[in-house]
C-alpha cells in the first residue's frame, strides 16, 4: 500500500526551486513560457508564409534543431509561438499556440 508520493521534478521544476504558499503570496512571479519549455527541442519557422500557415492551423515547414523528440517548440523571429509535432509528411503542425 502506498502511503506517500512525492514528485521530485516536472520538467524544469524541482523541489529545490519550489515555493511555499506564503512565498507565492508575498512575491508572486510568472515564469516565462520559453523558460518552462526549455527542455523541448526547438524548431525555427524561417519565413512569413510558413508562419501564416502555422498560426492558422495548417501544416508548415520549419528548420528543426531537434534530435527526433516529439516535444517541439516553434519560434518565428526569435519569438516563441507554440508547441507542436512533426507530421508523417515531414511537415509540422502546431498543437498549442502561445503568441
Amino acid at each position: 500500500v502506498m502511503t506517500c508520493l512525492i514528485r521530485q521534478a516536472s520538467g524544469c521544476f524541482t523541489l529545490e526551486n519550489a515555493k511555499t504558499l506564503q512565498e507565492l503570496e508575498d512575491n508572486f512571479t510568472i515564469t516565462p513560457c520559453k523558460d518552462v519549455l526549455s527542455d523541448f527541442d526547438k524548431c525555427v519557422i524561417e519565413n512569413q508564409r510558413n508562419y501564416f500557415l502555422a498560426v492558422n492551423g495548417a501544416q508548415f515547414r520549419a528548420k528543426s534543431l531537434s534530435n527526433g523528440s516529439d516535444n517541439l517548440t516553434f519560434y518565428y523571429n526569435n519569438e516563441l509561438i507554440g508547441i507542436g509535432q512533426k507530421t508523417k509528411d515531414n511537415l509540422y503542425k502546431l498543437k498549442v499556440r502561445l503568441d
